[in-house]
């Protein structure tokens, strides 16, 4: 499915002339996912404290324990109303950022990205296409992958991110609120951006073409700085998850 959705989007990608928010079939609002969209939802090691380095907590005066929080809930719904909603809100986006190609993007848009998702790069690499914090995870392993011309990611590293972001989430009084129709449309953007990236990685690999890769990790780079203040060339992925350069 990437392939097909990256053969039909070629000729968009291969426009290195043009801004980069047309190159991608990815305008400014869509690149990274703003602030307000992740950052509320990740309390504890969220993603931005998370990939800076963990500190340890400041040492604190024996008290009687806190009554533990409940554990939000991650699971992701089907609702085909909201699946409708966040799949037309992209494709307008889309649309928007590259009013020429709107045949080209409904072509690829025809195929259903979920799926794809769940079969091609959720499933192969350990993550539930039904939790919340699994779809964070592909999408800042995506991206970071993107941004350092990266190839290749040890199955190490995408538990070490899965299980610290599973981990946060679930203690998130943040996360905790979220509607399930909330869950589901976070996610769902997510899986949507990564399908995204995945298609144009797989057409840079396919084209070989250095000028492109190298737009393309100077776009997304700039996307995290501007969406969530990391600066994702200044990271590193072990086995062990994130960590700064």
């Amino acid at each position: 499915m990437l392939r097909r959705i990256a053969l039909s989007l070629a000729f968009v990608v291969m426009m290195t002339a043009q801004p980069s928010h047309a190159q991608y079939f990815d305008g400014p609002a869509y690149a990274f996912p703003v602030t307000d969209m992740i950052g509320p939802a990740i309390t504890g090691t969220s993603m931005n404290s998370y990939i800076k380095g963990r500190q340890p907590a400041p040492r604190r005066k024996e008290t009687a324990p806190p009554k533990p929080a409940a554990l939000a809930d991650l699971r992701v719904g089907r609702d085909p109303a909201v699946s409708a909603a966040v799949k037309a809100a992209f494709r307008n986006q889309l649309v928007r950022s590259n009013p020429a190609r709107r045949a080209a993007i409904d072509q690829a848009l025809a195929r259903d990205w979920l799926v794809g998702y769940r079969d091609e790069i959720a499933s192969p690499n350990g993550l539930d296409s039904a939790n919340l914090a699994d779809a964070v995870t592909g999408y800042a392993i995506a991206a970071w992958a993107i941004a350092n011309k990266q190839t290749t990611v040890s199955p190490r590293a995408i538990t070490a991110v899965r299980d610290t972001m599973r981990q946060s989430m679930r203690a998130s009084p943040q996360t905790a609120r979220l509607t399930a129709a909330a869950r589901q449309k976070m996610a769902e953007e997510l899986i949507h951006q990564t399908v995204l990236i995945m298609a144009n990685r797989t057409e840079i690999a396919r084209t070989r073409n250095g000028t492109l890769a190298e737009s393309a990790a100077r776009h997304y780079r700039s996307a995290a700085l501007s969406g969530m203040g990391v600066d994702l060339a200044k990271l590193q992925l072990t086995d062990r998850g994130f960590a700064s350069r």
